[in-house]
């Protein structure tokens, strides 16, 4: 009588039995369904050690061992980051005040007798302790790659000259500089001349690094991080 409740009755089979297959394959991953023992089932829990191993092992194999690491860090432009962080001035500003706090503290702390030699002989002893030197000189010879490290310090120079030719950010230096060393600011105080000379020279000295490619100072930095890198390898 009603020829077209055939095709309601056949989706309707056909969907009664794609749903019972997709709930015993999903339960047949976990459970047995309706606690019976069926064969091919349960199958998570009764394999999860392996299940566990083979995943830690994959883990291990293709993502931690040596050398995809190294290939990884290889494709990242470290210096290109760094300088694309800098060239917000904001940032530039914040990271000049930084160093403006930072410096006078840092004065404070050499200063006193004994600390430099302490400070330096520790941090060595406690580099040599960490289980990734390895894994962080494989970083650092990544950034050497194609002189790519002069980038950072160039940019490092840029920040230090910005730093140095902003009045407010000189002003809260001096400011610390009296809290921190008052001795030394009565020094400089007596003769802001001599103050401003060494300001005017340390600002010239860098433009003159970053516009020679050649300069003494890049082939220290350059001996400097190459050695800092053979001692994280030993």
């Amino acid at each position: 009588r009603y020829p077209w409740l055939g095709f309601v009755a056949a989706f309707a089979e056909a969907a009664t039995i794609g749903g019972l297959a997709d709930w015993y394959a999903v339960v047949a991953l976990f459970r047995r369904p309706l606690g019976l023992p069926i064969p091919h089932t349960a199958i998570i829990p009764d394999n999860q050690n392996r299940i566990a191993d083979n995943l830690g092992r994959f883990i291990e194999v293709n993502f931690l061992a040596p050398e995809p690491v190294r290939e990884k860090l290889a494709e990242v432009d470290f210096s290109a980051l760094v300088a694309d962080w800098l060239v917000d001035p904001n940032r530039a500003a914040d990271l000049s005040h930084f160093v403006g706090r930072l410096v006078p503290q840092t004065l404070a702390a050499v200063e006193r007798s004994g600390l430099r030699g302490f400070v330096t002989s520790r941090m060595l002893e406690q580099i040599e302790k960490v289980p990734l030197a390895p894994l962080a000189a494989e970083l650092l010879s990544a950034l050497t790659d194609d002189r790519r490290h002069q980038r950072l310090f160039d940019e490092f120079t840029r920040v230090v000259g910005r730093f140095l030719s902003d009045e407010q950010a000189l002003a809260t230096m001096r400011e610390k500089i009296r809290e921190e060393l008052p001795s030394l600011f009565n020094m400089f105080r007596a003769d802001a001349y001599l103050l401003k000379k060494i300001v005017a020279s340390a600002g010239s000295l860098l433009d003159e690094v970053r516009a020679d490619p050649n300069h003494p100072m890049r082939a220290e930095f350059d001996r400097f991080v190459l050695t800092f890198v053979e001692r994280l390898r030993t």
